[in-house]
Protein backbone atom coordinates (compact mmCIF):
# COMPACT_ATOMS: atom_id res chain seq x y z
CA UNK A 1 0.00 0.00 0.00
CA UNK A 2 1.83 3.29 -0.94
CA UNK A 3 2.50 5.30 1.87
CA UNK A 4 2.21 9.23 1.15
CA UNK A 5 4.54 11.08 4.16
CA UNK A 6 3.83 14.60 3.59
CA UNK A 7 5.82 17.41 4.88
CA UNK A 8 3.95 21.06 6.39
CA UNK A 9 1.44 22.45 3.92
CA UNK A 10 3.41 25.88 4.67
CA UNK A 11 6.81 25.04 2.66
CA UNK A 12 7.57 26.34 -0.26
CA UNK A 13 10.05 25.90 -2.93
CA UNK A 14 10.97 29.13 -5.57
CA UNK A 15 11.62 28.53 -9.28
CA UNK A 16 14.16 30.71 -11.46
CA UNK A 17 11.33 32.73 -12.03
CA UNK A 18 10.93 33.50 -8.55
CA UNK A 19 7.68 32.05 -8.56
CA UNK A 20 7.00 29.76 -5.56
CA UNK A 21 5.33 26.64 -5.41
CA UNK A 22 4.40 23.52 -3.00
CA UNK A 23 6.63 20.50 -3.39
CA UNK A 24 4.08 18.49 -1.45
CA UNK A 25 1.53 19.60 -4.26
CA UNK A 26 3.70 17.72 -6.76
CA UNK A 27 4.65 14.71 -4.41
CA UNK A 28 0.76 13.82 -4.33
CA UNK A 29 -0.05 14.45 -7.67
CA UNK A 30 3.00 12.45 -9.12
CA UNK A 31 2.69 9.39 -6.23
CA UNK A 32 -0.76 8.90 -7.41
CA UNK A 33 0.22 7.93 -11.07
CA UNK A 34 3.16 5.64 -10.31
CA UNK A 35 3.73 2.65 -7.76
CA UNK A 36 5.63 5.57 -4.82
CA UNK A 37 5.78 4.64 -1.30
CA UNK A 38 7.59 8.07 -0.13
CA UNK A 39 9.00 11.15 -2.71
CA UNK A 40 10.74 14.35 -2.02
CA UNK A 41 10.50 17.19 -4.37
CA UNK A 42 12.85 19.89 -4.14
CA UNK A 43 15.31 22.34 -6.24
CA UNK A 44 18.70 21.27 -7.06
CA UNK A 45 21.20 23.79 -8.00
CA UNK A 46 24.24 23.97 -10.46
CA UNK A 47 23.05 20.87 -12.31
CA UNK A 48 25.85 20.17 -15.26
CA UNK A 49 27.96 23.17 -13.78
CA UNK A 50 25.50 25.73 -14.84
CA UNK A 51 25.71 28.26 -11.57
CA UNK A 52 22.69 29.44 -11.49
CA UNK A 53 20.45 26.92 -12.46
CA UNK A 54 17.90 25.47 -10.80
CA UNK A 55 15.86 22.57 -11.76
CA UNK A 56 13.21 20.25 -9.68
CA UNK A 57 14.55 17.23 -9.20
CA UNK A 58 12.78 14.12 -7.27
CA UNK A 59 14.09 11.30 -4.68
CA UNK A 60 12.08 8.31 -4.92
CA UNK A 61 11.47 5.21 -2.68
CA UNK A 62 9.19 2.52 -4.47
CA UNK A 63 6.44 0.54 -3.18
CA UNK A 64 7.97 -2.62 -3.92
CA UNK A 65 5.46 -4.86 -2.67
CA UNK A 66 3.03 -3.28 -5.80
CA UNK A 67 6.24 -3.71 -8.22
CA UNK A 68 6.38 -7.25 -6.93
CA UNK A 69 2.88 -7.87 -7.07
CA UNK A 70 2.25 -6.69 -10.93
CA UNK A 71 5.76 -8.61 -11.50
CA UNK A 72 7.92 -5.39 -12.78
CA UNK A 73 11.54 -5.06 -11.97
CA UNK A 74 12.59 -2.38 -13.89
CA UNK A 75 11.91 0.33 -11.61
CA UNK A 76 12.98 3.40 -13.27
CA UNK A 77 11.71 2.76 -17.00
CA UNK A 78 8.11 2.81 -14.79
CA UNK A 79 8.72 5.89 -13.26
CA UNK A 80 10.07 7.25 -16.63
CA UNK A 81 6.54 6.42 -18.52
CA UNK A 82 4.40 7.00 -15.89
CA UNK A 83 5.90 10.63 -15.22
CA UNK A 84 6.47 11.50 -18.53
CA UNK A 85 2.98 10.89 -19.65
CA UNK A 86 1.30 12.27 -16.10
CA UNK A 87 3.65 15.91 -16.65
CA UNK A 88 1.89 16.73 -19.47
CA UNK A 89 -1.23 17.69 -17.98
CA UNK A 90 1.09 20.20 -15.44
CA UNK A 91 2.45 23.61 -16.50
CA UNK A 92 6.30 23.37 -17.61
CA UNK A 93 7.50 25.11 -14.79
CA UNK A 94 5.78 22.19 -12.62
CA UNK A 95 7.00 19.74 -14.17
CA UNK A 96 9.94 17.23 -12.69
CA UNK A 97 13.47 17.43 -14.70
CA UNK A 98 14.57 13.81 -13.56
CA UNK A 99 14.30 11.73 -10.52
CA UNK A 100 16.35 9.58 -8.08
CA UNK A 101 15.37 5.98 -7.05
CA UNK A 102 16.41 4.66 -4.12
CA UNK A 103 15.50 1.36 -1.87
CA UNK A 104 16.99 3.06 1.61
CA UNK A 105 14.62 4.48 3.74
CA UNK A 106 14.12 8.26 3.24
CA UNK A 107 15.14 10.27 6.67
CA UNK A 108 11.69 11.49 8.82
CA UNK A 109 11.54 13.70 11.34
CA UNK A 110 10.29 13.28 14.95
CA UNK A 111 6.64 13.46 13.48
CA UNK A 112 7.24 10.97 10.72
CA UNK A 113 7.21 13.73 8.14
CA UNK A 114 10.09 13.49 5.34
CA UNK A 115 12.49 15.66 6.39
CA UNK A 116 13.30 17.84 3.30
CA UNK A 117 16.27 19.53 4.38
CA UNK A 118 18.62 16.28 5.27
CA UNK A 119 16.86 14.33 1.96
CA UNK A 120 18.50 17.71 -0.13
CA UNK A 121 21.46 17.37 2.10
CA UNK A 122 21.79 13.74 1.37
CA UNK A 123 21.09 13.58 -2.42
CA UNK A 124 21.97 16.79 -3.56
CA UNK A 125 25.36 16.06 -4.10
CA UNK A 126 24.73 12.66 -5.65
CA UNK A 127 22.57 14.09 -8.34
CA UNK A 128 25.41 16.54 -9.36
CA UNK A 129 27.84 14.49 -9.61
CA UNK A 130 25.61 11.48 -11.41
CA UNK A 131 25.57 8.94 -8.76
CA UNK A 132 22.35 6.44 -8.28
CA UNK A 133 21.96 3.58 -6.12
CA UNK A 134 22.61 2.59 -2.50
CA UNK A 135 23.86 4.57 -0.05
CA UNK A 136 27.79 4.18 1.27
CA UNK A 137 27.05 2.39 4.23
CA UNK A 138 29.44 1.75 7.27
CA UNK A 139 31.93 -1.40 7.49
CA UNK A 140 29.46 -2.67 10.38
CA UNK A 141 27.46 -5.81 9.18
CA UNK A 142 25.46 -7.58 11.43
CA UNK A 143 25.68 -11.17 12.39
CA UNK A 144 22.37 -11.93 10.30
CA UNK A 145 24.05 -10.53 7.24
CA UNK A 146 27.44 -11.68 8.07
CA UNK A 147 25.76 -15.29 7.83
CA UNK A 148 24.28 -14.56 4.41
CA UNK A 149 27.63 -13.43 2.66
CA UNK A 150 29.73 -16.19 4.20
CA UNK A 151 27.28 -18.80 3.65
CA UNK A 152 28.20 -21.39 0.31
CA UNK A 153 25.00 -20.06 -1.29
CA UNK A 154 25.84 -16.28 -0.52
CA UNK A 155 29.13 -16.79 -1.85
CA UNK A 156 28.25 -18.45 -5.07
CA UNK A 157 25.87 -15.63 -5.60
CA UNK A 158 28.07 -12.97 -5.13
CA UNK A 159 30.91 -15.01 -7.70
CA UNK A 160 27.86 -14.69 -10.16
CA UNK A 161 27.37 -11.38 -10.32
CA UNK A 162 30.53 -10.26 -10.17
CA UNK A 163 30.96 -12.46 -13.33
CA UNK A 164 27.90 -11.33 -14.98
CA UNK A 165 28.45 -7.44 -13.97
CA UNK A 166 32.33 -6.99 -14.28
CA UNK A 167 32.33 -4.54 -10.69
CA UNK A 168 35.49 -4.76 -9.04
CA UNK A 169 34.63 -3.26 -6.15
CA UNK A 170 32.87 -5.40 -3.30
CA UNK A 171 29.17 -6.44 -4.26
CA UNK A 172 27.01 -5.91 -0.73
CA UNK A 173 23.78 -6.78 0.69
CA UNK A 174 22.16 -3.07 -0.10
CA UNK A 175 23.16 -2.90 -4.00
CA UNK A 176 20.38 -2.78 -6.00
CA UNK A 177 20.06 -5.16 -8.85
CA UNK A 178 19.20 -2.51 -11.50
CA UNK A 179 20.48 0.44 -9.71
CA UNK A 180 24.00 -0.51 -8.61
CA UNK A 181 24.73 -3.68 -11.07
CA UNK A 182 22.90 -2.57 -13.96
CA UNK A 183 20.70 -5.89 -13.91
CA UNK A 184 17.79 -5.12 -16.07
CA UNK A 185 14.68 -8.01 -17.54
CA UNK A 186 17.25 -9.45 -19.85
CA UNK A 187 20.21 -9.19 -17.43
CA UNK A 188 17.85 -11.61 -14.64
CA UNK A 189 17.27 -13.78 -17.43
CA UNK A 190 21.38 -14.91 -17.71
CA UNK A 191 21.40 -14.81 -14.33
CA UNK A 192 18.79 -17.12 -13.60
CA UNK A 193 20.96 -19.70 -15.84
CA UNK A 194 23.92 -18.70 -14.19
CA UNK A 195 22.83 -19.47 -11.23
CA UNK A 196 21.02 -22.35 -12.13
CA UNK A 197 24.18 -23.48 -13.18
CA UNK A 198 26.31 -22.66 -10.27
CA UNK A 199 24.14 -24.92 -7.46
CA UNK A 200 22.44 -27.61 -10.26
CA UNK A 201 19.09 -26.78 -9.24
CA UNK A 202 15.86 -25.71 -10.97
CA UNK A 203 15.56 -22.09 -9.16
CA UNK A 204 11.34 -20.82 -8.71
CA UNK A 205 11.59 -18.01 -10.95
CA UNK A 206 10.07 -15.66 -7.84
CA UNK A 207 13.56 -16.28 -6.12
CA UNK A 208 14.93 -14.43 -8.68
CA UNK A 209 12.64 -11.83 -10.97
CA UNK A 210 11.42 -10.44 -7.34
CA UNK A 211 14.34 -9.96 -5.90
CA UNK A 212 15.07 -5.73 -5.97
CA UNK A 213 18.49 -6.05 -4.17
CA UNK A 214 21.35 -8.53 -3.21
CA UNK A 215 20.09 -9.36 -0.06
CA UNK A 216 16.69 -10.39 -1.16
CA UNK A 217 18.66 -12.27 -3.92
CA UNK A 218 20.08 -14.81 -1.28
CA UNK A 219 17.81 -14.80 0.83
CA UNK A 220 14.83 -16.21 -1.48
CA UNK A 221 17.70 -18.50 -3.08
CA UNK A 222 18.72 -19.47 -0.14
CA UNK A 223 14.89 -20.77 0.52
CA UNK A 224 14.62 -21.42 -2.66
CA UNK A 225 17.28 -24.48 -2.41
CA UNK A 226 15.52 -25.25 0.77
CA UNK A 227 12.51 -26.43 -1.13
CA UNK A 228 10.52 -23.76 0.76
CA UNK A 229 8.42 -20.47 -0.19
CA UNK A 230 8.42 -17.72 1.71
CA UNK A 231 7.63 -14.94 -0.46
CA UNK A 232 4.56 -16.42 -2.45
CA UNK A 233 3.97 -13.85 -4.91
CA UNK A 234 1.84 -13.59 -7.50
CA UNK A 235 1.59 -11.82 -10.87
CA UNK A 236 -2.14 -10.01 -11.41
CA UNK A 237 -1.22 -8.49 -15.14
CA UNK A 238 0.45 -5.36 -15.47
CA UNK A 239 1.95 -2.58 -13.20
Amino acid sequence: MTQVLASRYDEFIELNSGEKISPQELEEFYTKIAPVKVMCVFIVSGMHGVRNSRILWAIIQPDLDTFREFGEVNLRFVFKERFDNASESLPFNKRLKGFTVTLDDLPLTEFGRIHRSQIKEIYEPRILAGKEGALPVSGKISAEDRLLVESVTGKKILQCLKKQTGIRRPIILEDSLELDLGIDSLGRIELTSALESAFSADLTVESISKSFNVKDLIEGITDALKGQKTYPWKTKGQL
